[in-house]
């Protein structure tokens, strides 16, 4: 029995800290992948939502005295909203979602905050999604790459 939980127990380590060096903004990053491979039918596995869910709590707990100017607060709520969106936690979603609702506007850099906002109408319902891509249209200073990005989720949300 002991020679068991000995050579298990590294698997069950990384499976709970998988990647225990990481910044928030790393673990916001390898959540979003993970969360997309879990949707990818020959490699969606629910151990991927499960790690993916877990590095995006990390991320969110791990920014919490970052101050609101910065993005990556922001994606890790809607990195996590999506998450839990998925597994069926509804209400933790939309709590979530909220959070990077008011944290968006506070973003510095216009970019960004841009990318927040069509992050937003990627995931907030179909009636909604048109308010959150003429908020990412109207930041001042974005770049011609990140309005062509706005676009791009116009047409693929057809709006």
């Amino acid at each position: 029995m002991a020679w068991c939980l000995q050579h298990l127990a590294p698997q069950v380590r990384w499976f709970m800290d998988p990647l225990p060096n990481l910044s928030a903004d790393q673990c916001d990053v390898v959540s979003t992948i993970l969360c997309r491979w879990s949707q990818i039918p020959f490699l969606g596995h629910r151990s991927h939502l499960a790690r993916a869910e877990y590095l995006a709590l990390r991320a969110v707990s791990g920014l919490a005295k970052i101050p609101a100017e910065h993005h990556t607060h922001a994606l890790a709520c809607l990195t996590l909203a999506k998450i839990l969106d998925i597994r069926g936690d509804k209400k933790s979603a939309a709590h979530y979602f909220e959070m990077a609702c008011i944290l968006a506007p506070k973003v510095a850099n216009a970019n960004q905050q841009s990318r927040i906002w069509r992050k937003l109408a990627s995931l907030a319902p179909a009636n909604d999604a048109r308010a959150f891509l003429d908020h990412a249209d109207a930041v001042p200073g974005i770049g011609a790459d990140v309005r062509v990005k706005n676009i791009e989720t116009r047409r693929e949300l057809g709006l």
